[in-house]
């Protein structure tokens, strides 16, 4: 549902009870080493 500007979205994670965290700042940087270490593995 959108309105004024703002859409309304469900998170799995939080209809199932569990802690939501969101990345702000330093999010690109976050993404490259997510990268990185699924290529170490």
């Amino acid at each position: 549902m959108s309105e004024d500007g703002y859409t309304e979205i469900h998170l799995p994670a939080a209809e199932q009870g569990r802690p939501l965290r969101f990345v702000i700042e330093g999010a690109y940087a976050l993404l490259g080493k997510l990268k990185n270490a699924e290529e170490e593995e």
